[in-house]
């Protein structure tokens, strides 16, 4: 049992406050170690029974694992995620593991495979993953030895559309499906019964009426995004942007290109275009086709792009270098974006809706230290003072603070976390505001 509740330090300014009072806190660890800690100070009710701790969960004390029905690690590790909060059964543990599961350690993982004629895999393929919007996203990933990708989703908002594609030129008969995430089959699901005690009917009835009060006064108590959507696109600064309205607007893309956008080559040859980028250092056409974007989505078809309507087109951007991105190879990038950013009358074969996970937030957290007439007026029934889940010490103490609400009694300070070497550490402390 690698417990040390001893290894953090914590220290307030005082142990009892008044309501809408600052609390001043200092939290380090007593040695040099790498520690990610999360903070959470909240309402202790004295008929609640104590919550369990990180170290509870991680060494299995409210859990069996049947050691005798496993044959490999893999199989162990998959029970004992399904050991306490899980009601999922295990079910034919001897059997080897079919799916490969990769860390997610930068968003979601979007997978799936790839197959050509319905059957064999499709190998070393790219496939290309578009998010149209204002600040379009655009991915380019390759198939592996049995026709899988893997995309992983750290800048994919929560809840968009995203567009799937491979070349028609070197796969046309391609089809891409994507993994279904979760259960597919929810039939052996049985949740744990929901059981309440009674004595917690004056508890729970007098959190709802503070809860409701404070969703009251929700419009001026929001939360904020952490994460800003950054403003460049995947190339960073282009070598020439075109805005379009700064021009005069004509009909037809091949007058925009032949007219004012001279970093691209445009060759016919009867009814077709040939259409290529300017290399601006050496001042000459490349001789490969550019990446061609439409609000991020790659146009593989140049009479696509020649049949465009231009007055959809806000502005033109021009990269006239050779770009390397994941597996692709670029010969120039000409990205184009529409006045509605969501590739207005392209055409795709495939989109799919992605969940994927909510932004990270920055929770509201009143300040209290300057006189403020309308935030004074305010009920403030929070029973979570303060929580931050991602915190990192080494060796420098790091202070916190942050104002008690118009709720009254014990309020538990509970910090737990991981060292740099795997030890789960936990120290819980109380302080009264009266």
């Amino acid at each position: 049992k690698p417990m040390n509740e001893s290894a953090i330090d914590l220290k307030i300014d005082k142990r009892n406050f008044k309501v809408r009072d600052r609390v001043r806190m200092t939290v380090s660890m007593k040695d040099t170690l790498l520690t990610n800690l999360s903070i959470t100070v909240r309402k202790l009710e004295s008929k609640v029974k104590k919550s369990y701790s990180i170290s509870d969960y991680l060494l299995l004390q409210n859990g069996n694992v049947e050691m005798k029905s496993l044959t490999s690690a893999l199989l162990l590790d998959d029970q004992i995620q399904l050991q306490k909060d899980s009601y999922y059964p295990v079910k034919n543990l001897e059997e080897e593991p079919t799916s490969i599961y990769l860390p997610e350690v930068r968003g979601n993982l979007i997978t799936g495979t790839i197959t050509k004629d319905g059957s064999s895999s499709a190998i070393k393929e790219k496939i290309y993953l578009s998010v149209p919007s204002t600040n379009y996203l655009f991915f380019v990933g390759v198939t592996d030895s049995t026709g899988r990708f893997f995309f992983n989703t750290e800048k994919i908002t929560f809840n968009t559309e995203i567009i799937l594609q491979t070349d028609p030129a070197s796969c046309s008969d391609c089809t891409i499906k994507l993994d279904v995430s979760g259960l597919k089959d929810y039939s052996a699901f049985v949740p744990a019964p929901l059981e309440i005690d009674s004595t917690f009917k004056k508890i729970i009835e007098r959190r709802s009426i503070l809860a409701q009060i404070e969703n009251a006064y929700y419009t001026e108590k929001q939360d904020s995004i952490v994460d800003k959507e950054s403003t460049l696109r995947f190339y960073g600064k282009p070598d020439k942007t075109y805005l379009l309205d700064d021009f005069v607007r004509f009909p037809t893309m091949e007058d925009v290109f032949v007219e004012y956008v001279v970093e691209v080559i445009l060759k016919k040859k009867g009814d077709q275009f040939d259409i290529r980028a300017m290399n601006f250092k050496e001042r000459f056409a490349f001789n490969s086709k550019p990446l061609i974007l439409i609000d991020g989505i790659p146009i593989f078809d140049e009479s696509q792009v020649m049949n465009y309507n231009p007055l959809l087109l806000e502005k033109i951007e021009v990269l006239g270098r050779r770009y390397f991105y994941g597996p692709l190879e670029a010969q120039g990038i000409i990205s184009m974006t529409t006045y509605t950013h969501d590739g207005k009358n392209i055409s795709v074969r495939q989109k799919e809706k992605y969940i994927g996970i909510l932004p990270r937030k920055r929770y509201f957290s009143p300040d209290y230290s300057t006189v403020s007439t309308a935030i004074d007026k305010i009920p403030d029934y929070r029973t979570q003072l303060y929580w931050n889940p991602n915190i990192s010490i080494v060796s420098k103490p790091l202070p916190f603070e942050f104002y008690t609400s118009d709720v009254k009694g014990d309020f538990e300070i509970i910090i737990e976390g991981l060292t740099a070497n795997g030890h789960p550490v936990h120290y819980s402390d109380v302080i009264h505001v009266e």
